[in-house]
């Protein structure tokens, strides 16, 4: 629920394998844990965090990006996209570790199904939350 983060001063990215990711349903586990008003957030596997609201905020704000850049883009646009943003913002080396920790295949993979399930249901897309 509060995203992938290598590092300290790396970005937060949302780990979205297949094959059940549901965007409504992560959107209220972050408001959820938001709501208790935690001090830290432990992200399994990768340490524990004390800014809360950057985690969420970031971990939110990058799974509607990347949600709607898997309905929009094909698989090797979406990949090359989340390359070049996490290669932007991390060092070279927490890089390799993200595409270990969250292979960019995997993640167009988890959004691509929910797309396709959501339109096979007929469900329309849905609506942004307010940015924080």
């Amino acid at each position: 629920m509060g995203g992938v983060r290598i590092t300290d001063a790396s970005l937060t990215i949302p780990p979205t394998p297949p094959p059940d990711i549901d965007v409504e349903a992560w959107r209220e586990s972050i408001e959820r844990v938001r709501a208790w008003r935690p001090q830290r957030l432990a992200i399994t596997h990768f340490g524990a965090y004390d800014d809360v609201d950057r985690q969420l905020d970031e971990v939110a704000r990058r799974l509607e990006d990347w949600a709607e850049r898997a309905r929009e883009r094909d698989a090797d646009g979406f990949i090359a996209s989340v390359h070049a943003e996490i290669s932007a913002a991390a060092q070279p080396e927490a890089s390799a570790a993200y595409e270990q920790a969250a292979p960019a295949d995997q993640l167009y993979a988890g959004l691509s199904r929910y797309w396709r399930k959501r339109a096979e249901r007929a469900v329309p897309p849905p609506a942004a939350p307010p940015v924080s």
